[in-house]
């Protein structure tokens, strides 16, 4: 279960910050996309912490 949380959450954070970052330019959706995917593993892990 910790896996496929985690995975969800750093592919939606990580498609958030490249849709959001791809308005500026390629390397800023390149960027806010790998700042979302790092932010998504810390809070995919600290969710599944907290419930399960």
């Amino acid at each position: 279960m910790q896996r496929l949380i985690t995975m969800m959450s750093v592919t939606v954070l990580g498609s958030a910050g490249w849709y959001w970052g791809s308005e500026i330019g390629f390397m800023t959706g390149y960027f806010s996309s790998c700042v979302g995917s790092a932010l998504g593993l810390y809070w995919g892990r600290k969710i599944n912490r907290a419930f399960f």
